[in-house]
């Protein structure tokens, strides 16, 4: 449990250009970090594929600034 909570913590401290822009409201660390936490570590992993599947690699998010 404390390996996937310590995982979770350096994936948040990497820089913005690492990271890809969660499409969830709810972003996927924080999903999984809860549940790792409210039940555990195969729980977590299991949460942490789930997003993943539901995570689509080639999409995109366009941002209207003229609003």
């Amino acid at each position: 449990k404390c390996v996937l909570i310590g995982v979770i913590h350096l994936y948040r401290r990497l820089p913005p250009s690492f990271k890809r822009t969660c499409l969830f409201k709810n972003t996927c660390s924080a999903h999984v970090l809860h549940t790792t936490h409210a039940s555990g570590f195969w729980m977590g992993l299991r949460s942490l594929r789930l997003r993943m599947l539901k995570c689509r690699p080639g999409y995109v998010i366009y941002f209207d600034h003229d609003k």
